[in-house]
């Protein structure tokens, strides 16, 4: 059962007692209320600051990416909220006062919300680079936007700070990343000077039969590279990949499997990399 969060006021003016909502809801914002039963998420945090705000104000940063449909993010950081008012500080909340272009401003679940591209410019000037890529990656990744619309908002503000951070961020973005891993494991290979890799390669064989799809490589020169996340750990998938990655190999594709220790040592995974293209024929330009 999903539970919404809703203003106390609207509902004691539609009959319930104040007793009654305190017996079954629980207080997220002033005014704002959610079943007892509810678990509240980050996305439950920022569509109850949506109506704490009361119109007053546009969800946006992490807010609006997590009402775009983005994952990963923290759920114990505050709701975003952008405005022109002066708004009082409040836990769980961060407000920030900047104008918002009308074109930058679209209607989600009842509230406003930064558009996707505006959200992930807001994202990319509010982070360091690392986080921010992961960030504009996983709002990529559910909404399909790419560098051209982040840049299109940069065009629109020329008095902004932070030009160039945005310009990088927006440049390393790629929404086919499916973790925070798999984008961790690419700013790490190109950080190192190799060459930038392509997410989500399809491998079909000699009669065009799929075979794979796999987290990113290089087509050019047959490399692979699978992040190993928690979802290789059962016995059933494990005998899946045995088989896939011998077919990978049975067709020409060199396969690198990273896991989270190997991302902890960067110097090893670059030069497993690097190995691994130079074997296939890469040279450095």
């Amino acid at each position: 059962m999903e539970f919404e969060p809703f203003p106390g006021s609207w509902a004691i003016g539609s009959g319930l007692t104040r007793s009654q909502l305190e017996s079954r809801n629980k207080r997220i914002f002033p005014d704002v209320w959610i079943d007892k039963r509810a678990e509240v998420d980050f996305r439950t945090r920022s569509l109850a600051a949506g109506h704490w705000m009361k119109g007053d104000g546009v969800l946006s940063g992490f807010s609006a990416s997590a009402l775009h449909g983005a994952e990963w993010i923290d759920p114990h950081q505050p709701a975003e909220i952008t405005t022109r008012s002066r708004w009082r500080k409040h836990a769980g909340l961060t407000v920030r006062r900047q104008i918002l272009l009308p074109e930058e401003i679209i209607e989600l679940a009842g509230f406003h919300v930064t558009t996707a591209a505006r959200t992930a410019y807001d994202l990319a000037r509010g982070l360091s680079f690392d986080p921010a890529v992961i960030a504009v990656d996983a709002l990529a990744h559910a909404t399909k936007i790419d560098a051209e619309a982040v840049l299109e908002v940069l065009e629109n503000h020329p008095t902004h700070s932070k030009r160039v951070h945005v310009r990088a961020v927006a440049h390393a973005m790629d929404g086919g990343a499916e973790s925070p891993q798999e984008t961790r494991t690419r700013l790490t290979i190109v950080e190192h000077g190799l060459p930038r890799p392509e997410t989500q390669i399809i491998i079909r064989d000699a009669r065009h039969s799929f075979v794979a799809r796999c987290d990113m490589g290089y087509r050019q020169w047959r490399v692979l590279i699978e992040y190993e996340g928690g979802d290789h750990d059962n016995d059933e998938q494990l005998v899946l990949d045995v088989e896939r990655y011998y077919l990978l190999d049975q067709l020409g594709w060199k396969v690198l499997r990273v896991t989270k220790d190997l991302l902890r040592s960067p110097w090893l995974l670059v030069d497993r990399v690097e190995r691994a293209l130079r074997e296939q024929g890469w040279r450095p330009e």
